[in-house]
């Protein structure tokens, strides 16, 4: 179309967006706009709110609520992810030192360790629920074994770690019941430093004596705690402010001063003073490496259930006294000179009247999930490789060198060249060293998306929280997509044909809102939801065998161009991403199954092709090729000797165990597809639809088509998910063609399309891969809150979405036109400006390109599924290289030969030898002709660009 032609549409756009004085792009503008804004909150938020406590290890021991009202199974801390660790870990943690860097043992470490629990009934139950959770299913302890002996003795339990080898540890969990902390044992413990402290500290006393008023009460309890906290001064030391972290040093504490937890009286010189007087007086009284314990936790007073008391409990236990008991607590903590141990305030938050029955002593239930906090505030860090990215009270790892410079190329190089690019002059040296103008404003997007990421899921920047499984939440979620899909649905005004552009795009977008809400909510464990979401990821592959397989019947196309543009289109994400998050391309397990099954695709279809119009053959190779990769995927001895080499050569550290579990699941689907565009090919041949029996077929198959879905879910609800998982592969193709028939049943229901699903399935791959670190969090163990407050959940779900779901947009659109600038150029048409638009100045161009991008959006590229099919909507034109801009007149003669040998030709044009010997090149001149040849060749920058790849991974 001539630059100066506008379409009626969009001349009738531009006129009304002038009268409205709306930009119509204005969406882009706004959402953009919001993502800025929670970045920036979310900054600000981070630098001066959490300065404090930037690993919520206050906040999960201090603040939290219950997510789950009446069936009490999951508490959040407030503002961060909290998932119980394995038995095993928590073995390991307690049998190794928590201040030990490495989570491993180390050989000074003593072979013995012990956790003990001194105080009342209190710490007896804690003691107990330590131990259920230590011991986990290996039934090192029986059932029942809390009864066996009488209440007010001592216990003692030991655990083994690596017994009878070289590496063999033990673990003593250990209660020692003194309910008023005064005997002689615990004094000696108190006052006495050891070599070989314990791993962790449980004291707790009050009730005792509330409950017997002879022992002096209030006054002398006061007395003991004073005792009891002067002793571990001297043994563990003071710190400067209360203890947050178990991995605070015990000589000054977190390093900060947190405003309002210090009386205000007290001025900084004093409190100085007053730390500098405890410091020379531990080093005084204790010897060095001597204290009591790794960490010292003094348990509140339990607040009782006073309705649920008995009358003579309830004389003496009354809860003003608690009130102020607790409150003696935390008033010493906030003391100048503090002492080392930290209360876990949130153990009364846990209690519930229902989950007693004496006011006292609470359920299992309750004191399982008090010793889940306290030990994954004790343990998240201290084996941290156990523990999932962004849980409580556990440090990120620290980035990498090449992961730290490749985020700070991709968040810098390309915004900064976008931005100084168009004021250098065209003779300066320095552009050489800046991304290309065609392409700056797409790297721009693309790197700011990465920066994003990483801040969002690999820093203290953003919160993240527990998923919540809600029944009647997600029903109402899917039941609002639904309606919010039906409202916007547009009438074409043409039959756009059997699984058209407008059709998969539909079908891909509401399958991908359903992942995300399945997602989201954490629904996995709910068979009866599981096994359709494992058919909307089949629909994907049916799809991507139904597509490629179209097009290589049609085209017979199958040039290098095609396939490097399918494959860099499908991975540039999740080949990126394992660089920035520090995770693995299998992690992001979608792109790589696609790609695998696009390669057999194209294995299958180019072997004998100019056969592939003999119906015989092509079946039989199809079912052949069926049958062979059947085979290698259930006999996976060769695939694990392919992974070892790829390990040995380039450092690729694959399973074939769980790649041959990913790919059977689905290993009949893709032939499904195929055989599928097959038919369809064979229909339109034969006009089927234009013989007199074809409306009775018609009828036929929609009612065949109805039972088939009613079938299947009939069959799915039956059986749990692993039973499922059997047959899936198998049965998937049912529903799969069944939905196929009756969306494309009438010219009716081709007419119609959901313009919101249509825009989501246009970037289904990049929603499916961002949601791992932009909208969930931890690698999609927990959700992302751009609202620090758990309150604010309903709102977090809204503007998370929005800003999550434009990102995608952007990333694909950005994606896109980095798939056309690697492998090719499209024959694009000039499109007019926005009605409003204005000539920008250099810096509002280079942010308009950034937040807007290309007209066509995600449409940009090569699709992932459906190719060239229908896409009457752009204009798909021809891959052809991108043009060489101050190419060299002159090549050596090896570059001239490897050239011509890449080109098929000859002599390569432009390439012509000259005498210059080897021995006269120079490292700068080889690398600019590789540069100058990669610019022509495809084949040449993308072999350039996987030997990077190799370099990265060994040096990564």
């Amino acid at each position: 179309m001539p630059a100066n032609q506008i379409p009626v549409k969009s001349a009738s756009a531009r006129a009304n967006a002038s009268a409205a004085r709306l930009n119509p792009v204005w969406y882009h503008w706004a959402c953009a706009t919001l993502l800025a804004a929670v970045f920036l909150g979310n900054i600000l938020r981070w630098a001066f709110l959490d300065w404090s406590d930037p690993y919520h290890c206050g906040a999960m021991l201090n603040k939290g609520q219950w997510l789950d009202p009446g069936k009490w199974t999951t508490w959040q801390p407030e503002g961060c992810y909290h998932q119980p660790l394995k038995a095993a870990a928590y073995l390991d943690c307690l049998a190794a030192p928590a201040h030990s860097r490495s989570p491993s043992p180390r050989a000074d470490v003593p072979t013995k360790r012990q956790a003990l629990f001194v105080g009342d009934s209190s710490v007896r139950q804690l003691f107990f629920a330590f131990v259920r959770l230590v011991d986990g299913s290996k039934g090192a302890v029986p059932k029942g074994w809390e009864s066996d002996a009488e209440k007010h003795t001592d216990r003692k339990v030991s655990f083994y770690v690596g017994a009878g080898t070289l590496d063999e540890r033990s673990l003593e969990l250990e209660f020692w019941w003194d309910p008023y902390l005064n005997q002689t044992k615990t004094e000696s413990m108190l006052n006495r430093g050891t070599t070989t402290p314990s791993s962790l500290l449980v004291l707790g006393s009050g009730l005792w004596y509330l409950r017997n008023p002879e022992s002096g009460g209030l006054a002398s309890w006061g007395n003991m705690i004073h005792k009891t906290f002067d002793s571990l001064k001297r043994q563990q030391g003071s710190p400067r402010t209360a203890l947050l972290s178990p991995w605070d040093s015990l000589e000054l504490g977190s390093g900060v001063t947190v405003p309002g937890l210090l009386p205000s009286d007290v001025s900084d010189a004093d409190r100085a003073a007053a730390v500098a007087e405890q410091v020379e007086r531990r080093v005084e009284r204790r010897r060095p490496g001597e204290t009591i314990a790794d960490n010292v936790v003094f348990l509140p007073v339990v607040d009782a259930i006073t309705e649920r008391l008995s009358p003579s409990r309830a004389e003496t236990i009354l809860h003003t006294d608690i009130e102020a008991m607790n409150a003696d607590l935390f008033a010493r903590l906030m003391h100048p000179n503090p002492p080392p141990v930290v209360v876990p305030a949130v153990f009364n938050d846990l209690l519930l009247a229902t989950e007693t029955e004496d006011g006292l002593h609470f359920s299992d239930r309750i004191t399982d999930k008090q010793a889940e906090l306290l030990l994954g505030w004790r343990c998240n860090d201290a084996v941290r490789k156990q523990s999932a990215q962004g849980s409580c009270c556990r440090r990120y790892d620290w980035t990498r060198p090449v992961q730290a410079l490749l985020l700070c190329l991709l968040v810098v190089w390309a915004p900064l060249g976008a931005l100084l690019g168009p004021r250098l002059a065209p003779s300066s040296p320095a552009l050489a060293f800046l991304p290309s103008p065609s392409i700056s404003a797409a790297l721009s997007t693309f790197g700011l998306a990465m920066g994003y990421l990483f801040f969002a899921d690999r820093s203290t920047v953003f919160l993240k929280e527990n998923k919540d499984w809600d029944p009647i939440v997600f029903g109402g979620l899917t039941v609002a997509a639904l309606v919010l899909g039906l409202v916007t649905t547009q009438n074409s005004g043409k039959d756009q044909g059997f699984l058209s552009r407008d059709i998969t795009d539909e079908w891909k977008g509401w399958m991908q809102i359903a992942i995300l809400i399945y997602h989201f909510f954490g629904a996995s464990k709910i068979s009866g939801i599981y096994n359709p979401i494992r058919v909307l990821v089949a629909a994907y592959l049916f799809m991507t065998g139904y597509g490629h397989f179209f097009y290589y019947y049609k085209k017979a196309e199958f040039g290098f161009d095609r396939i490097a543009s399918v494959l860099v289109r499908l991975n540039l994400l999740s080949v990126v991403l394992p660089y920035t998050m520090n995770t693995d391309y299998v992690f992001y397990y979608f792109a790589p199954l696609v790609s695998w099954w696009y390669i057999i695709i194209y294995t299958t279809m180019a072997i004998g092709n100019q056969f592939n119009d003999r119906p015989a053959f092509l079946i039989a190779k199809l079912l052949a090729c069926a049958s062979l990769v059947t085979l290698f995927m259930h006999h996976t001895w060769l695939m694990s000797n392919i992974f070892d080499f790829l390990n040995a050569v380039f450092r690729i550290q694959w399973s074939a165990k769980e790649w041959s579990f990913r790919v059977t699941l689905d290993l009949f689907i893709v032939w499904g597809g195929m055989f599928s565009a097959y038919a369809f090919i064979k229909f339109k041949e034969h006009q089927v639809a234009e013989r007199p029996w074809f409306p009775t077929a018609r009828l036929v198959a929609i009612g065949t088509s109805v039972l088939a879905m009613i079938w299947y879910f009939w069959f799915e609800l039956r059986l749990n998910k692993f039973t499922y998982n059997g047959y899936h592969a198998g049965v998937s193709i049912v529903p799969i063609l069944a939905f196929v028939v009756l969306r494309n049943a009438s010219p009716v229901l081709r007419l119609c399309s959901s313009r919101v699903f249509c825009f989501i399935g246009q970037c289904s791959l990049e929603t499916f891969i961002l949601q791992f670190h932009g909208w969930l969090a931890s690698d999609t163990k927990s959700i992302l809150l751009v609202f620090p407050a758990t309150r604010w959940r309903a709102v977090n779900l809204v503007v998370s979405t929005i800003c999550f779901i434009w990102l995608s947009h952007r990333v694909a659109g950005a994606t896109g036109e980095i798939t056309e600038w690697l492998v090719g150029k499209k024959k694009a048409k000039a499109l007019p400006l926005p009605a409003t638009a204005q000539l920008p100045s250099t810096t509002q161009g280079v942010v308009r390109d950034v937040v807007v991008g290309a007209e066509d959006g995600a449409l940009g590229g090569v699709p992932e599924s459906i190719p060239l099919m229908n896409q009457d909507k752009k204009d798909t034109g021809t891959l052809s290289p991108a043009p060489v801009e101050n190419r060299r007149n002159s090549w050596p003669a090896w570059m001239a030969a490897t050239a011509a040998s890449l080109s098929g030709r000859a002599a390569a044009e432009g390439y012509a030898s000259t005498d210059r010997r080897w021995k006269d090149q120079t490292v700068l001149s080889v690398l600019s002709n590789l540069g100058s040849l990669a610019q022509k060749y495809n084949s040449v920058k993308l072999a350039l660009i996987l030997v990077g790849l190799w370099v990265l991974n060994w040096v990564y």
